[in-house]
């Protein structure tokens, strides 16, 4: 599958009170919600 590369989970930062994006093949996270992708939100991992 190409999509699952461009799979963000959405994920909550107690620290910060911020949402960041984690993508867990690339294993790269970043601040800004990455765009021409799927975002996961944290609910649906929980």
């Amino acid at each position: 599958k190409k999509t699952d590369n461009n799979q963000w989970w959405e994920l909550f930062d107690q620290n910060t009170s911020r949402f960041y994006y984690y993508n867990a093949t690339s294993q790269k996270t970043v601040w800004h919600r990455p765009t021409d992708c799927d975002i996961i939100p944290l609910a649906k991992l929980q």
